[in-house]
């Protein structure tokens, strides 16, 4: 019986070795393809690295006066969706940034993306005028920086693009009512943004004028009584008797006019609103003979 048990026991464990598959490689399982989403750029305080992978950013950086970086050293790993400077950088040295995703579950690199930059503080528009001319914006700038092109961007595409200070384009390329002005420089590195938003032109609508305007005599009170103006807030009134005028402002549709009319009386009404006063309805009333 003992025997009998140690030949199943060893059956079972040859059995168990001839169902061992290879391990699947943690490549295999993470994408190895170069970074796509990730932006390098000059800034005041140093090169940015703006990385908006889902996945870790490997930094390893090289300094060369060629166009060829022979070390590599490791710089920064930089979480998803994170920016990272670069602040040990000098003005005109030229900056080789090897960048790979790191995979945070597995740990695997993917293959490099290669970004260079000869490091300069990004240059700036310190000032920007526009006039519209017909259909057509011309944007005029001032700056101190010596620029190789300009560029205007809006709706996330460039909209024109010029070696001046001024440049022309039409009314109809720009999204949103807003545009930005970039300069860059021979190496290519873009300038800060400079952000021009054009004020958006309200459509006034000012209430209608007043479609009547009479005037009734109650007891001893003479009361100026018109129509209503849709739109109307308030109501300005002025009623005239030779060079005596009363001014009323009221919400309502009539007022009481506060003193005895002798002879005739010159009314003016008008319907006013935030968006301004309507054109002016008049009247002249004259107290009938018989009173």
């Amino acid at each position: 019986m003992k025997y009998a048990s140690l030949i199943l026991a060893l059956f079972l464990v040859l059995a168990g070795c001839g169902k061992k598959t290879n391990p699947v490689p943690k490549s295999a399982l993470a994408d190895m393809t170069p970074p796509t989403s990730v932006f390098v750029s000059v800034d005041d305080a140093g090169v940015k690295i703006d990385n908006q992978e889902s996945d870790q950013l490997f930094i390893e950086k090289g300094v060369s006066a060629d166009d060829e970086c022979s070390v590599f050293n490791p710089l920064k790993t930089v979480d998803p969706k994170s920016v990272f400077i670069d602040e040990d950088v000098q003005p005109g040295y030229k900056y080789f940034y090897r960048l790979r995703k790191r995979s945070v579950k597995y740990g695997v690199l993917s293959e490099p993306y290669m970004a260079k930059v000869v490091y300069a503080k990004p240059m700036k528009v310190q000032n920007a005028k526009y006039t519209k001319e017909g259909g057509v914006y011309r944007v005029s700038i001032e700056t101190d920086d010596k620029f190789t092109r300009f560029d205007v961007y809006s709706g996330g595409k460039t909209i024109a693009q010029t070696g001046g200070k001024t440049i022309t384009f039409p009314e109809t390329s720009v999204v949103d009512n807003k545009f930005y002005l970039i300069l860059s420089d021979y190496d290519g590195n873009r300038g800060t943004p400079y952000t021009v938003e054009i004020p958006v032109q309200k459509v006034l609508n000012p209430p209608l004028p007043v479609a009547t305007i009479s005037v009734l005599n109650i007891g001893a009170d003479s009361r100026i009584v018109w129509s209503d103006s849709e739109g109307a807030d308030t109501y300005n009134v002025k009623a005239c008797e030779n060079v005596s005028c009363e001014t009323f402002s009221t919400q309502n549709t009539s007022v009481v006019y506060p003193k005895t009319i002798k002879s005739c009386l010159d009314i003016t009404v008008t319907a006013v609103n935030a968006d301004g006063e309507s054109a002016p309805t008049k009247i002249r009333y004259c107290k009938p003979e018989e009173e």
